[in-house]
């Protein structure tokens, strides 16, 4: 006996292991554990490689000429084809060589990319926990829909058993109640259909098969909202999200993007040094190529340079508008979803004991069948309006989570 409990408590245990909940979902949102997180973590690493090419300097070269007599008549006497008398070879070992200040630029200009790839996977790895909150409360408001379906056709299939038990039923009444729930079992059925696809892709976006648990919305359903103001707002706006320090290296980068382009006007000089034995007579020396800005200044890329300059200002002027106008609508819709969800808890309470009164009162022929089917279908359709209210202030409640930046720390 003892025995058999335990291992009915194993197979419990492994199976409620099978499960997991928003929190932990949210947990294996890492680069480590996601196949679109360790993607979007491969840029950092290209970043990274970035560096590495700016610091690398240009390749040693080597270089071989051969001159020989071309007219025998011309070779010294008593010389023969191959003799080092008749002929001439160059040597040359040569290297570009960055101009000072030139190297430390491209370095810098691709430090700041590392940091704004960092920063990108950041903002990544927020948007993606966003996508996946918004996905689990849909999937949550198909469940409850699903749960008040599944209900409320039972209610009706007992009350037609209870209508066919009387031998004096009247059949028009009969149908009108089959209708109804031939109507509940159609939605039910398609709501069913709708939460198994956004399972589905819950599993898709974790690369998992374990079963996601709605009987808790975690962090969403707990989370006590600071009381907020159009100027804590903004406030928590710049300080919190990601896109300022994003928009900031932008900025930086667009700077560094000038001096480079400006260095390269004077192209890297070509050094080294060079053998060159002219007939068995040994000579040695140097080799300089240099390229003078003349006629290419390049001024149309440092043009640009400038305009980018100008751009990434005025993007992240626009940008930080932006995100406040964003937080300020999401901020207005969470205090009216707010009210709205207290009006349909009311509207609820007052469907709900109607319904059992107007029961009551079929079963003790008080009422016809079609009170009793209007207000169960009133019933059904308030609790559906309650749900659906209580899935918009969860939403909106992440919505202004995720626009005010505080879902960083909230959300690890």
């Amino acid at each position: 006996m003892k025995k058999i409990i335990a291992i009915l408590f194993l197979n419990s245990f492994l199976f409620a292991q099978q499960k997991f909940d928003l929190d932990a979902a949210l947990r294996l949102c890492t680069r480590d554990s996601n196949l679109y997180l360790k993607l979007e973590a491969y840029k950092i690493d290209l970043a990274q490689a970035d560096i590495a090419s700016a610091r690398s300097g240009a390749n040693v070269l080597y270089n071989q000429q051969f001159l020989h007599f071309s007219n025998p008549s011309y070779f010294i006497p008593n010389t023969a084809f191959f003799n080092g008398q008749n002929s001439q070879t160059v040597h040359q070992i040569t290297k570009k060589f960055h101009y000072p200040g030139q190297r430390g630029a491209k370095v810098s200009l691709a430090k700041e990319g590392l940091e704004e790839s960092k920063l990108e996977y950041e903002r990544y790895e927020l948007e993606f926990k966003k996508q996946l909150t918004d996905l689990w409360l849909q999937a949550w408001l198909e469940s409850k829909k699903a749960d008040i379906y599944s209900r409320h056709n039972q209610e009706v299939d007992s009350m037609v058993k209870v209508m066919q038990s009387k031998s004096n039923f009247d059949k028009k009444d009969f149908e009108r109640a089959q209708i109804l729930q031939e109507e509940f079992q159609v939605k039910l059925n398609k709501t069913k259909v709708l939460f198994q696809n956004d399972v589905r892709r819950i599993k898709l976006f974790l690369g998992t098969e374990k079963t996601p648990d709605f009987s808790s919305l975690n962090w969403v359903e707990k989370y006590k909202t600071p009381s907020l103001s159009y100027d804590s707002i903004f406030k928590l706006v710049t300080k919190n999200r990601v896109e300022i320090p994003i928009g900031e290296i932008k900025e930086k980068k667009a700077v560094k993007e000038l001096k480079v382009t400006k260095n390269s006007v004077w192209e890297e000089p070509d050094i080294g040094i060079m053998i060159n034995p002219q007939n068995t007579i040994p000579y040695a020396g140097t080799y300089f190529t240099f390229s003078f800005p003349t006629f290419n200044l390049k001024k149309g890329e440092i043009a640009k340079a400038r305009i980018k300059i100008k751009e990434t200002e005025i993007q992240n002027e626009l940008m930080v508008k932006s995100l406040d106008m964003e937080a300020r609508n999401v901020l207005d819709l969470y205090t009216i979803n707010f009210v709205d969800l207290q009006l349909n808890y009311t509207y609820l309470s007052v469907a709900e004991n109607h319904v059992k009164a107007t029961r009551l009162d079929f079963l003790d022929k008080k009422t016809d069948i079609l009170s009793y089917l209007e207000a169960e279908r009133e019933y059904f359709q308030t609790r559906i309006d309650y749900f659906e209210a209580l899935y918009d202030f969860f939403q909106s409640k992440s919505d202004l989570v995720f626009a005010t930046g505080l879902a960083k720390t909230l959300i690890k």
